[in-house]
């Protein structure tokens, strides 16, 4: 039997690759916007989380297009906002709550890009706007 794994964007570019390589092993559980889920409401995240059986949550999904998310800076209403904000708070709140270990694919842009040298794990995240 295949241990379970709930996913976000599993269809994405990321989420494509890693099912690929990994489908022989694990059973992936999708919450996917193209099936109508939303990372952003967190009581239909709650739901889903609550009755899955998988002890893992790998967490893909982000608004991605960088010049949108630019023109969006500092819009609490805009998408950007919602689901690389709201959206990834909403995860790791109930991936806390219900005890699931999280993994969350994240991105350079968290960095200000202001640091003279090569940025680390260990750097403190600075992002510019919300793609970041």
């Amino acid at each position: 039997m295949k241990q379970k794994i709930l996913t976000t964007s599993l269809s994405g570019l990321v989420g494509s690759r890693i099912s690929e390589l990994l489908c022989r092993y694990f059973e992936f559980e999708n919450l996917s916007r193209k099936e109508g889920f939303d990372i952003t409401n967190i009581d239909s995240l709650e739901r889903v989380i609550a009755k899955s059986e998988a002890d893992t949550f790998i967490h893909l999904a982000a608004f991605t297009d960088v010049n949108a998310a630019w023109r969006q800076k500092g819009d609490k209403n805009g998408a950007c906002y919602r689901v690389n904000v709201i959206g990834t708070k909403n995860v790791a709140t109930l991936c806390s709550k219900y005890n699931k270990f999280l993994i969350h694919f994240s991105t350079d842009f968290v960095f200000s890009g202001e640091k003279e040298g090569i940025y680390t794990e260990e750097d403190n995240p600075d992002p510019i706007e919300w793609y970041g």
